[in-house]
């Protein structure tokens, strides 16, 4: 990861053994990567590790992703998914209660937004993701000598179009769906439950 960075000319950074995932805090002041415990040792799949948190380092660097914008639809994401699950449920509670109830005007649209948003922050997210796995390759090459590691890098090439094909893209594609859809299906879920129940509901 070092030599990855130093050849980059990026030297404003800091590594730190710690965490359950290992990833990139990127500041232009200086950047923190962590490496998680698991990840620290010299198999192969933990210097495609090292290599993949490198290569974020440098697109953040050069604009190849925005990663303000990333953080940024992150965090809207997580909050509209959570918030308008909380509530559906928070509303499904008040109901049974027979209690002061949400205005399904406002669960409806965290529900939608949450619909149309997900696909945006996982097409950014997934784009991200590939323009380093792609990276980290050209990265290695750049700095590799086959007597400083035991492992060939034709296997690394291996390990890196599995992860961008499997745990990627795939993963992307079976989550998109199900998170756009958890939302609708627990509001749906809760109009159809109501209704049978001896309470009035606002549904």
């Amino acid at each position: 990861m070092k030599k990855i960075l130093h050849k980059n000319n990026f030297n404003s950074f800091e590594i730190q053994i710690k965490g359950r995932v290992s990833k990139c805090a990127y500041n232009k002041e200086k950047t923190i990567i962590y490496i998680s415990p698991e990840d620290n040792n010299d198999s192969p799949n933990s210097l495609i590790v090292a290599a993949h948190e490198a290569s974020h380092a440098l697109n953040y660097r050069e604009g190849v992703t925005n990663n303000s914008l990333l953080k940024y639809l992150e965090k809207s994401y997580l909050s509209i998914f959570i918030g308008s699950v909380i509530l559906i449920f928070v509303e499904f509670l008040l109901a049974l209660l027979g209690v002061f109830q949400i205005s399904i005007k406002l669960i409806n649209f965290l529900t939608y937004l949450n619909f149309f948003l997900t696909p945006i922050y996982y097409f950014y997210y997934t784009r991200d993701e590939a323009k380093t796995e792609k990276r980290l390759i050209i990265e290695l090459q750049n700095i590799w000598n086959e007597n400083d590691f035991d492992v060939n890098l034709q296997d690394l090439k291996k390990i890196n179009k599995k992860r961008l094909s499997k745990d990627i893209y795939l993963v992307s594609i079976v989550a998109v769906p199900i998170l756009m859809l958890i939302p609708i299906g627990l509001q749906q879920g809760v109009i159809k439950i109501l209704p049978i129940l001896p309470i009035s509901s606002s549904f």
